[in-house]
């Protein structure tokens, strides 16, 4: 059990009193020991990282059976299975010595545990011991986006998925700016846990908000340069200060990733990366549906003023998914074939990669974050 902030006020004023009841003719020895005990006290308390409202200063052990069966590594921790109460949970250890900041784990902790959306994996308690910090939360089931776009055969995703994800990216992302008001600066298909529900439908989960912060409500720019440099938006790699659309910039990248296969700004370095991020013309043709491919191009507009927001966007792909949904059934009832080759070749795709899909999904193992 770690020391409290009480237990440490108490220790201190014991340890000041016994050198003041000695008076000026105290042994060297004995204030010697005095001075170590008090720095016995601060060296232990510099020992945690996480405030005592945000952490249990504890061995989580002691409250979940821990798992020897290791899900995922990491350059600093482990993700395994953890059990209370016949509940499975994953476990996020994070070793301490790896630690070189306490800022950016101060804020993910607080920011993790606010958080209840259904296309959020939830964080529900947090134990901090001397080696470990250890985050409790949902055990997913699937794989991530990276994975269900280079698996898919078709090399991208059919339009009809693509609408299905973003509807989910764009509202969670939404509900992330406007009623947390907390930007994520790190979306990526790696930060979306993905699986198939009962409906057969694919559903994420966003997940990873160790580079969330807040949006200033000063309007003041952020300048942090973070995030992963491929999805990072023009105004980051300027330096020139950024605000919440850099997350808009980032799912358009996703996006086209998802309708093409492609990444828009290759580069064998990361300065070929930046040029091409900053000047490069994006081969927006690449993309073959012209509903998806405007909302593409109004993600990645390196105007920034320019550029759509997520609920936008939300209402956006929703329209294009409502009127084809109703072009569909209009030609359905008529029994007649629709002369746009495109939207029938989709609609085909859709069921040869859910044949996939299903496939896929037999031999699915649970997930790592």
């Amino acid at each position: 059990m770690g020391v409290c902030d009480s237990s440490i006020k108490d220790g201190k004023e014991k340890a000041f009193n016994s050198l003041s009841s000695m008076g000026d003719h105290s042994t060297g020895s004995f204030y010697e020991k005095r001075k170590k005990d008090i720095k016995n006290i601060d060296s232990k308390r510099d020992l945690y990282i996480l405030p005592e409202n945000l952490a249990k200063r504890d061995d989580i052990n002691k409250y979940y059976k821990i798992s020897e069966k290791i899900l995922g590594e990491g350059a600093s921790g482990i993700v395994c299975i953890g059990e209370k109460d016949g509940i499975s949970y994953a476990i996020k250890k994070i070793r301490k010595n790896k630690i070189h900041k306490k800022a950016p784990f101060i804020s993910e902790a607080e920011i993790s545990l606010q958080l209840r959306h259904k296309n959020i994996i939830t964080y529900y308690e947090i134990y901090e011991d001397l080696n470990y910090i250890s985050y409790v939360m949902d055990l997913g089931e699937g794989g991530d986006l990276f994975d269900f776009i280079v698996g898919c055969p078709l090399g991208r995703l059919p339009a009809d998925i693509v609408m299905n994800l973003l509807i989910q990216i764009f509202g969670v992302v939404d509900y992330l700016h406007t009623e947390k008001g907390i930007v994520h600066r790190d979306l990526k298909p790696e930060n979306f846990m993905i699986k198939i529900d009962e409906s057969n439908e694919p559903q994420i989960k966003l997940i990873d908000f160790g580079f969330a912060t807040y949006i200033p409500k000063d309007g003041t720019k952020i300048k942090d340069y973070l995030g992963t440099r491929e999805y990072a938006a023009p105004e980051i790699l300027e330096g020139t200060g950024y605000m919440e659309k850099v997350d808009e910039w980032a799912i358009g990248v996703i996006m086209y990733n998802m309708l093409t296969g492609y990444e828009p700004f290759k580069g064998s370095t990361p300065s070929q990366i930046k040029d091409n991020v900053l000047f490069a013309t994006i081969k927006f043709d690449k993309i073959e549906d012209n509903d998806l491919r405007e909302l593409n191009e109004k993600l990645l507009n390196r105007f920034v003023s320019k550029r759509i927001t997520c609920k936008e966007a939300l209402r956006e792909v929703k329209r294009i998914k409502v009127e084809r949904d109703n072009y569909f059934k209009g030609f359905k009832r008529l029994n007649k074939k629709t002369p746009s080759v495109i939207l029938w070749k989709e609609s085909d795709e859709v069921k040869k990669y859910m044949n996939y899909w299903d496939e896929m999904t037999s031999n699915i193992k649970q997930t790592l974050y």
